[in-house]
């Protein structure tokens, strides 16, 4: 094996590797010798015959090996990965993806998917079979609560989301989406904040459709929590007419209704989107 050995040099050991290797160091702050470079050196000494290499691997407690050795332990480690999620799937299109992203190493997918984030595939997994006997288009936080009872998981630059990009761009053949290329269905809280941070999406991004802000919706999940009248004054700034009959009914009723209260509601068929 030709192994490199790196010395980082002090003061005190200039004079020996000098003496050693017949070269002056005392300019250098680092250096690296070849294992049989180094046992060369120890010839007519009396460490003559020692197995510098075997010396080196008693002391840190592992076998050395070489970069081309370590290569195929790197590759060996990414198809053991692979095959490992691909075991994981149950789905076709999953399996093939996973093919050619690891026949593709330079590839933004094969290099996510190394981060390990088993956890995410496995909901991805799930994610994908969901959507496909889904009769109505999935919002990200209900997606995300039947999968991982996380309503997060599934948030911009999540594990879990970037890992479903990726799969659509195999699926669609398109780039990874910008915001703006996405059809964005959002839901929140219905209290005078959630509805204005709802009213700031709609009237800002034309991609945005709100889901699950009727009045149904919010009757039946009121919560007992009394909304103050400084945060009722809020609902006055509401620009968006699609959330101008609820902030009213608001108004009126001045009760709350939060997101873990409509989860069951959101997951049937019959909650609007707002357009």
């Amino acid at each position: 094996k030709n192994l490199l050995v790196y010395f980082s040099l002090g003061n005190s050991y200039v004079d020996n590797h000098r003496g050693l290797f017949y070269k002056d160091y005392s300019e250098v702050k680092q250096i690296s010798v070849s294992l049989k470079k180094f046992e060369e050196a120890f010839q007519g000494t009396r460490f003559e015959g020692v197995c510098l290499e075997g010396v080196m691997e008693a002391y840190f407690g592992m076998p050395l090996i070489s970069n081309k050795e370590r290569e195929v332990l790197r590759l060996n480690e990414v198809e053991f990965f692979f095959d490992n999620l691909s075991k994981i799937s149950s789905h076709d299109g999953i399996k093939k993806w996973l093919l050619e992203v690891k026949n593709i190493p330079t590839s933004a997918s094969y290099q996510w998917l190394l981060a390990k984030h088993e956890e995410g595939f496995i909901s991805v997994n799930t994610l994908i079979n969901l959507t496909e006997t889904s009769k109505k288009p999935l919002i990200r936080q209900v997606a995300a609560v039947q999968i991982t009872k996380n309503t997060h998981a599934l948030d911009d630059k999540m594990p879990l989301w970037r890992i479903l990009m990726y799969y659509l761009m195999y699926e669609t053949g398109l780039p990874f989406p910008r915001q703006s290329d996405l059809e964005v269905f959002y839901h929140g809280d219905h209290d005078p904040e959630g509805l204005r941070i709802a009213d700031k999406l709609k009237t800002r991004f034309s991609n945005v459709k709100l889901y699950g802000y009727d009045l149904d919706l919010n009757m039946s999940s009121l919560s007992e929590e009394t909304i103050s009248i400084k945060r009722l004054k809020q609902l006055e700034k509401i620009e968006s007419k699609e959330l101008t009959p609820l902030a009213n009914e608001m108004k009126k009723v001045g009760k709350a209704a939060y997101e873990e209260a409509m989860m069951d509601m959101l997951f049937s068929s019959h909650i609007n989107i707002v357009e």
